[in-house]
C-alpha cells in the first residue's frame, strides 16, 4: 500500500500583516471536521485524513518596507492531507502479477535437472517480466523521491531472477563435467541448495510483507 501526503501552506500577505505591523494570525481549529472540503477525495486513493500546523515563517527580508526586524515574519498554517491507496484494487493490480511470477521462480527448482534449457529460460524470462510490469506500475504513480513497498517488491524479484539464473548455470555445469558415477550424488547436491533458495525466496518475501505492515 503506497502512501501519499499532500502539502497545503496558507499564509498572510502583503507585508502590513506582518508580525512588524498589523499582526495578523491564523488560528486554525484543530480536529474539525470540516477542515477537509467535499473535493477533498483523490481518485484511486483512500482519504486517511489530515493535520494542522500554525507557525511563524520567517523571511530573510522585509521586502523593502522600514518595519523593523520582524518585517519578514508571517503567520502560517501548514494543512497535509495523507492519502493511501486501497489495498485490494492496489492488490489486484499490483500485487498479483508479482506473485505469480514469484510463484514460477519458486517452483522452477523443482524442474529435473535434465531439462537445462528450460530451466535456464526461466529466470531470464521472469525477469524480463517484472521489467515490464515495474513499467506499467511506475506509469500508474506519481514519480515519489523514496523506494516504495512496490518497488521494494520488484527489486527482491530482481534478485531473485538473477540468483536463481545463476544457480541453474552453476547446478548446469556441475553435472555435467561430473563423471557418470557421481552425477547422482551431484543432483542431490544441487537439489539441496535448490531447496534453500526457495525456502530464502518465501522468507524473503514474507519479510517484506511483514516490515511494510508495522
Amino acid at each position: 500500500m503506497n502512501t501519499l501526503e499532500l502539502p497545503i501552506t496558507v499564509e498572510t500577505r502583503p507585508t502590513i500583516f506582518s508580525m512588524a505591523d498589523q499582526a495578523i494570525s491564523l488560528y486554525p481549529k484543530l480536529g474539525t471536521r470540516g477542515v477537509l472540503g467535499q473535493y477533498a477525495g483523490l481518485n484511486g486513493f483512500e482519504l486517511q485524513g489530515s493535520s494542522l500546523t500554525k507557525s511563524i515563517y520567517a523571511y530573510n527580508t522585509n521586502f523593502g518596507e522600514s518595519n523593523g526586524e520582524k518585517g519578514g515574519e508571517f503567520s502560517r498554517v501548514d494543512y497535509t492531507v495523507n492519502y493511501a491507496t486501497e489495498f485490494w484494487p492496489s492488490f489486484y493490480q499490483y500485487i498479483m502479477p508479482w506473485l505469480a511470477v514469484m510463484a514460477m521462480l519458486i517452483l522452477a527448482p523443482n524442474l529435473e535437472g535434465k531439462f537445462t534449457e528450460l530451466r535456464l529460460a526461466i529466470p531470464s524470462t521472469a525477469l524480463l517480466t517484472l521489467v515490464f510490469l515495474q513499467l506499467g506500475t511506475s506509469s500508474d504513480l506519481p514519480k515519489l523521491s523514496y523506494i516504495t513497498f512496490i518497488d521494494q517488491l520488484y527489486l527482491f524479484g530482481y534478485i531473485a531472477s538473477i540468483v536463481l539464473f545463476a544457480l541453474f548455470v552453476w547446478g548446469s555445469n556441475l553435472y555435467e563435467t561430473a563423471p557418470a558415477e557421481q552425477q547422482q550424488t551431484v543432483m542431490l547436491k544441487i537439489n539441496r541448495i535448490d531447496l534453500i533458495y526457495q525456502i530464502s525466496v518465501i522468507a524473503g518475501s514474507g519479510l517484506i510483507a511483514v516490515s511494510a505492515s508495522l
